[in-house]
């Protein structure tokens, strides 16, 4: 295979076998019902998998209908859409991963740029490109309900290393620098909790109370976390790094709330996100004064000073690639 799929907070990969991996990471295989049972029942099956584990690994025979009916009708299923808030699509091809990102997160990209992805990463014969240009239509159709997360993920780390870690993880560790956390901030989500006790749910500036710091109590474990949904809302993530996929010096995040204010979501300069409804005349003097109410901190990756300027000339780039997408 020359790809990967990964879903959050559940994922599911294209791959040489089928299995489930719990949060145990103990390996386990799951019976689908066989072709008799019809498409929908077969992905109605795998998709109730996503209760009980982590990572779903499904095999894939090339040139047989029946699997790329069966990836769609996953997709485009209600359900799933209730159980996974994000698609990510790696490829093994760093040259046309970045088109097929912006693809993804929503971007118009033209047809002909779409069309040399296809020719560079289907062989002939697998995969054919009609097909697997419909199944990255339905995955970029499912992202537009949360197009912030979407266009936040590509930041994540490296794409070697991005499917190590977890939605949940990433909110647990509490990096006042990472986007994942960053963007539950800014949309104003969830993390929900469970433990001895029962189940209770924070909103996410009730739960990152400081840098690496949780209101979790030591019995409780996160359970899930809830992005609202906002698709058709302008919105924009930028971050500067010494290099894509390192810890965010400064990360901003933009959502274009009305015709006259923007919620403004910044990492890296506080013990925790940061998040400020400003209006939007008069920007300029709204971002001096976060800036200056922002002090930033210092460590191995940039001084105080250094993240004040960057955030000084980054949140208002962000701002405006917000309203040119709410346009």
């Amino acid at each position: 295979m020359k790809h990967s799929l990964r879903w959050i907070p559940g994922v599911l990969l294209l791959a040489c076998c089928f299995a489930a991996i719990t949060s145990s990471q103990a390996v386990r295989s799951v019976q689908l019902p066989d072709e008799t049972a019809g498409i929908d029942n077969i992905a109605r099956v795998l998709i109730s998998t996503f209760d009980q584990v982590d990572v779903l690994a499904l095999a894939d025979t090339h040139q047989r209908k029946i699997d790329s009916d069966l990836r769609l009708a996953v997709v485009r299923d209600p359900e799933f859409a209730q159980k996974v808030h994000f698609i990510l699509v790696e490829f093994a091809n760093t040259v046309d991963q970045p088109t097929l990102d912006r693809y993804i997160n929503g971007e118009n990209v033209p047809p002909g740029e779409l069309q040399q992805v296809w020719r560079n990463t289907c062989c002939g014969g697998v995969w054919d490109s009609p097909v697997y240009a419909e199944f990255l239509a339905a995955v970029r159709d499912l992202n537009k309900k949360l197009p912030l997360l979407a266009a936040a993920l590509p930041f994540v780390g490296h794409f070697q290393t991005r499917n190590k870690g977890t939605v949940c993880g990433s909110i647990a560790h509490a990096d006042p620098s990472s986007e994942i956390p960053l963007s539950l901030a800014t949309l104003e989500g969830d993390v929900v909790l469970r433990g001895k006790r029962g189940e209770r749910v924070l909103k996410a500036k009730d739960f990152q109370l400081d840098m690496m710091t949780t209101a979790r109590d030591g019995d409780e474990l996160i359970v899930a976390v809830r992005f609202p949904v906002h698709g058709g809302t302008g919105v924009a993530f930028r971050e500067v790094a010494r290099r894509h996929g390192d810890f965010a010096m400064v990360a901003v995040a933009a959502f274009i709330e009305d015709q006259g204010s923007v919620r403004l979501g910044i990492g890296g300069m506080a013990g925790t996100p940061v998040v400020r409804r400003i209006a939007m005349n008069g920007l300029k003097d709204a971002v001096e004064k976060i800036v200056s109410e922002l002090e930033g901190y210092e460590d191995l990756h940039a001084s105080a000073e250094l993240r004040r300027d960057i955030l000084r000339n980054l949140a208002p780039v962000v701002i405006a690639e917000a309203q040119q997408c709410a346009a």
